[in-house]
C-alpha cells in the first residue's frame, strides 16, 4: 500500500466520505500484511473519530492501536509515544481528563528515554499537557508544563509564534491563580512578539482575549472592552463568528457595562463597535455591489449535484424505488464541469444540469429504457440553466451500464484495462476524465469498484515506462535540440522544441504526482491548481513563455526545473545517485528508470511477476551500494574519471547483476553491508588485489592488510576465472567488435594502466565471501554444463541497456 497517496486520496474527499474510506484502507492494509500503514490509518481514524464526537468508537481504535503497536514490538519508541499523544489528545476531546493524562505521561516517559534534552517535541508534549491542565482547573501544574515548555521554545530561532502562544497560555493561567504581577509580566512578552510583525497570525486574538480579562482584573475596565472587541475582529478577520467569538462579545459587552457603571469613558469605542456592525449587516444583508465583486458564479458539477438532489432523487425514489440503492448516480467523464474547470467561455456547450445513472447489467435489464425515460421528462431548465447538447456529447448523461460507460470513454472492449498492454494503450487524457467528476450515490459500490481500480494509478511497470519516456522527451527537446536551433537561428522549430518540453514537464509532473493528466487544454491550468509536489514548476512555465525566445535565462530556467524534478525522482527513490560530469541532464534518468525495473525492449513485463521485480530492485541495490563505495575509492593518482561516470558505471555492473539469482544477489549485498558496517570498502579491496599482477611492488606493500585467503579458496577462484576466460575467449570469436571494446582477456596482457578481464575477475572474486563464492562458483559451473555463454549474456544485457535491439545489432554498428 502507498500510505502516502492514500493520505493525499483522504485529504480529497468529503468529510461525510472518511470513515468509510479509512476503514477500506484498514481492510485492505489488513490483507496485504502492511501493519506500518495500518497503524497511520487508525491513527487518521482516532483523529476523524475524536473530531466527529464519536468518542465510543475513538476508545475501540485506541485500544486496537496500542494491541497492534505491542504486537509490531513498538512498545516504549518514538512511534509509540506518537500515537499515545493521538490517543491522549482524543480522550482529553471525550472528557476523559484523568485517562488523558496518563497517556501523555506514558508518552512523556518514551521522550525522556527516546529524544536528547531540549528536543522541540518536549514543548509540544508539554503545551498539550498545560491545556489538559487547564480543564482539570489545575492551574499551577498548567504553569509549571508552560513554563518547561518556553525553556526549550526560546532555544529555537525560528519558532517565535509557538513562544507567543505559550506566553499566552501561561498568562491565563497565572491569572486563574490571581498572580496578577505575573500574568502581566508574560502577555506583556506574548503582546510584544505579535504587535512587532505578528499580527497576522490568529492566535493574536487568544493574546488581546487575555489582555482583555488582564485589565478586566484591575479594575480598567474600558481598556478591556477596547482589547475584547479588538479579539473579537481578529478572530472573525482569521476563521469567522465561532463558538469562542460569542464568547469573548460577552466579556467585551460586560466590561462595556462595568465601564459605563464606573464612569469610565466608552465613547470612542461605542462608535467603532457600531462601525463594526455596520460592516456585518452589509455582509449579510448581500450588498450586491460589494459582493458581486468577489461572489464566485456557481460551478456546474455543483448545479447538477443540486440538480440530481432536488429534481433527480425524487424520482428515482417515487418511481423506481425497488432499485433505489442500486442506482449509482454522479458526474464523471468529458466536460469542462466534470473536471471543475468551466467558465463563461465553457457555459455555450455541453453545460447545465444534469446527471449520470450507471446501473450493473442485472438492473439496466430491468428498468434500464423505463429510467432513461423518466430522466427526459425532468425539467429541461434548473436554476435558470438549460444544458446545450452537441451531437458530440449525445449519451454522456442519462442511463447507461457501468461497464459501457468505462468502455465507450476509455476506448476498451472489456471496460478498463487489465494488463499492461492495455495500460499502454488507452489515452491519459481518458483515465483522468474516468476519474474527475463526482459520485452523488453508490450504496453498493456497484460504480465504485471499477472507478477505484482506476484511481489505484498504473501498474508500477507502466508507470516508470511513461514516466522514463517522459523524462528522456524532456532532456532531447529542451536541454538539446532548443538551445542546437537557437544557434542555427531556427527560431520557428526552437519555439516547437519549447513547446514540446513544456508539455513533457507538466505530463512528469503528473507522473510524480501519480495523477492521470487531462487533455491538454487543461493541462497546465490542472496541474498548477491540483497538484500537491512541485506546483511551483508551473510558476517557472508561465515565466519562460513571456520571455523572448533569444532571451538566456530561458535555458537557465530549464535547468532549474531539470534541477527541481531530478531531486524528486531521488526523493521518491526513482534514480539511485547522479551523474558527477553532468549531473542535471535528465535524459540517461529516463533510462535509469526504464532499467530499473528490468523493463528492455522487445520484453513483457507484468506487475504480478514479483520474482522479477524482487530481482529487479535487487539488482539497484547491489549497485547503488557499489557505486558508493566506488565513489569512495582513494586513487594514487588522483579521483579517476570513470568515478564521475555513474551512466556508464551503472550499466555495466547491472549487465552483470541482472543475470544472478536473488540469492546469489542477496548474499553479496549481505557482503557489502557488512563490509560497510566494519569500515571496510570492497572496491577498494578488490582494486588493491589487481596489483598483485599490475604493480607487484606496491602490492607487496598492502598485502598483509587484506584479508587473507587460504589456498583452497584461491584453487576455487582459479577454477572459476579458468571457466570465465574460455567464455571471454569464446565471445571474443563470435563478436570481435564487440570484444574490442572491452578489457585485454588475458592477465600476461595486464600493463600498469591497463587491467585484463582475467585479472579484474580475479581481484573481484576474492572479496566474496565463503557464502557468495561458493553460489557464484555452482552459477558458473551450471553455465558450462548447460552449454550457456556467461559473457555472452552479460554483454548482450549491456548492448540492450544501451539501446540496441541485440548484442548482434551492436556488433554490426561498430566500425
Amino acid at each position: 500500500m502507498n500510505i502516502a497517496e492514500v493520505l493525499k486520496e483522504l485529504d480529497s474527499l468529503e468529510y461525510k466520505d472518511f470513515e468509510g474510506y479509512l476503514l477500506k484502507m484498514m481492510k485492505q492494509a489488513d490483507q496485504e500484511h502492511d501493519m506500518g500503514s495500518k497503524i497511520t490509518l487508525l491513527n487518521e481514524m482516532i483523529g476523524f473519530c475524536r473530531d466527529s464526537c464519536q468518542f465510543n468508537k475513538t476508545k475501540i481504535y485506541s485500544n486496537e492501536l496500542l494491541t497492534l503497536l505491542e504486537d509490531e514490538k513498538l512498545k516504549g519508541t518514538q512511534a509509540y509515544a506518537t500515537s499515545l499523544l493521538n490517543i491522549a489528545n482524543a480522550y482529553r476531546a471525550s472528557g476523559d481528563l484523568e485517562e488523558s493524562l496518563d497517556f501523555y505521561k506514558q508518552a512523556y516517559a518514551i521522550y525522556e528515554k527516546e529524544l536528547k534534552p531540549g528536543d522541540f517535541l518536549f514543548a509540544s508534549i508539554n503545551n498539550n499537557m498545560a491545556l489538559l491542565y487547564q480543564e482539570m482547573k489545575d492551574f499551577e501544574s498548567a504553569c509549571v508544563c508552560l513554563e518547561k515548555a518556553l525553556d526549550i521554545i526560546e532555544l529555537y530561532d525560528d519558532k517565535i509564534i509557538e513562544e507567543a502562544i505559550t506566553y499566552t497560555n501561561l498568562a491565563q493561567s497565572r491569572l486563574r491563580l490571581d498572580d496578577i504581577d505575573a500574568a502581566k509580566d508574560s502577555i506583556d512578552r506574548a503582546m510584544y512578539i505579535f504587535e512587532n510583525g505578528r499580527q497576522g497570525d490568529y492566535h493574536y486574538s487568544g493574546a488581546l482575549s487575555v489582555s482583555g480579562e488582564l485589565f478586566f482584573k484591575q479594575g480598567e475596565y474600558a481598556k478591556a472592552a477596547e482589547l475584547y472587541n479588538r479579539a473579537m475582529q481578529e478572530l472573525k478577520k482569521h476563521i469567522g463568528k465561532t463558538g469562542n467569538y460569542d464568547i469573548i462579545m460577552e466579556n467585551r459587552d460586560e466590561a462595556m457595562k462595568k465601564a459605563i457603571e464606573c464612569g469610565q469613558d466608552v465613547s470612542e469605542l461605542t462608535e467603532t463597535i457600531k462601525i463594526c456592525e455596520s460592516d456585518d449587516k452589509a455582509v449579510k444583508d448581500g450588498d450586491k455591489k460589494a459582493m458581486n465583486e468577489t461572489e464566485k458564479p456557481l460551478r456546474g458539477l455543483d448545479i447538477c449535484r443540486k440538480y440530481y438532489e432536488e429534481v433527480g432523487a425524487p424520482m428515482i425514489h417515487e418511481r423506481f424505488p425497488a432499485y433505489e440503492t442500486r442506482i449509482s448516480v454522479g458526474l464523471v467523464g468529458e466536460g469542462s464541469d466534470c473536471f471543475g474547470f468551466d467558465d463563461e467561455f465553457s457555459r455555450d456547450h455541453d453545460w447545465g444540469p444534469g446527471f449520470c445513472m450507471w446501473l450493473d447489467d442485472v438492473t439496466y435489464d430491468a428498468i434500464g429504457k423505463e429510467l432513461q425515460a423518466a430522466y427526459d421528462e425532468l425539467p429541461a431548465q434548473f436554476m435558470g440553466y438549460r444544458r446545450m447538447t452537441t451531437r458530440e456529447a449525445q449519451g454522456r448523461l442519462g442511463v447507461m451500464r457501468v461497464k459501457d460507460f468505462y468502455s465507450e470513454l476509455l476506448r476498451m472492449k472489456n471496460g478498463i484495462p487489465r494488463n499492461d498492454d492495455e495500460w499502454l494503450a488507452v489515452d491519459e487524457a481518458d483515465l483522468a476524465a474516468a476519474t474527475n467528476g463526482a459520485i452523488f450515490r453508490d450504496d453498493d459500490g456497484i460504480f465504485f469498484s471499477l472507478r477505484n481500480d482506476l484511481l489505484a494509478y498504473y501498474p508500477e511497470s507502466v508507470y516508470r515506462r511513461k514516466l522514463a519516456y517522459e523524462i528522456v522527451r524532456m532532456s532531447q527537446t529542451g536541454q538539446y535540440n532548443f538551445g542546437r536551433c537557437l544557434g542555427r537561428q531556427d527560431k520557428v522549430t526552437a519555439q516547437l522544441y519549447l513547446s514540446e518540453f513544456m508539455e513533457h514537464t507538466l505530463h512528469v509532473l503528473f507522473l510524480i504526482n501519480r495523477k492521470y493528466a487531462p487533455y491538454k487544454k487543461w493541462l497546465m491550468k490542472s496541474a498548477a491548481t491540483k497538484l500537491q509536489i512541485l506546483p511551483e514548476v508551473t510558476d517557472i512555465l508561465i515565466a519562460i513563455s513571456d520571455m523572448d525566445i533569444y532571451d538566456d535565462n530561458i535555458k537557465g530556467s530549464i535547468e532549474i526545473i531539470a534541477n527541481l524534478i531530478l531531486n524528486e525522482l531521488k526523493n521518491q527513490g526513482l534514480v539511485v545517485a547522479f551523474n558527477r560530469r553532468d549531473p542535471y541532464f535528465l535524459e540517461p534518468y529516463g533510462h535509469e528508470i526504464l532499467n530499473s525495473i528490468n523493463f528492455l525492449p522487445g520484453e513483457a513485463s507484468t506487475k504480478a511477476d514479483s520474482v522479477k521485480n524482487k530481482r529487479a530492485r535487487l539488482v539497484d541495490e547491489v549497485v547503488a551500494a557499489e557505486w558508493e563505495a566506488f565513489d569512495k575509492v582513494k586513487n594514487e593518482g588522483g579521483r579517476a574519471d570513470c568515478q564521475d561516470n555513474w551512466e556508464t558505471f551503472s550499466k555495466m555492473r547491472k549487465s552483470q547483476y541482472m543475470t544472478w539469482s536473488i540469492e546469489m544477489l542477496e548474499s553479496f549485498l549481505d557482503d557489502m553491508r557488512q563490509a560497510q558496517a566494519k569500515g571496510w570498502n570492497l572496491i577498494t579491496e578488490k582494486y588493491a588485489r589487481m596489483e598483485e599482477s599490475t604493480a607487484p611492488e606496491e602490492y607487496a606493500k598492502i598485502a598483509d592488510k587484506l584479508p587473507q585467503r587460504d589456498d583452497h579458496t584461491k584453487a576455487i577462484v582459479e577454477e572459476i576465472v579458468k571457466f570465465q576466460v574460455g567464455f571471454m575467449e569464446e565471445l571474443a570469436e563470435d563478436y570481435p567488435k564487440v570484444a574490442g571494446t572491452a578489457r585485454a582477456i588475458h592477465t600476461y596482457e595486464d600493463t600498469p594502466y591497463d587491467t585484463s578481464y582475467e585479472t579484474y575477475l580475479r581481484g573481484e572474486l576474492l572479496t566474496y565471501s565463503e557464502r557468495t563464492l561458493s553460489l557464484y562458483g555452482q552459477y558458473v559451473v551450471d553455465h558450462v554444463k548447460s552449454e550457456k555463454n556467461l559473457a555472452i549474456e552479460i554483454m548482450t544485457n549491456t548492448a540492450l541497456l544501451y539501446g540496441y535491439k541485440s548484442l548482434d545489432d551492436l556488433e554490426s554498428k561498430l566500425d
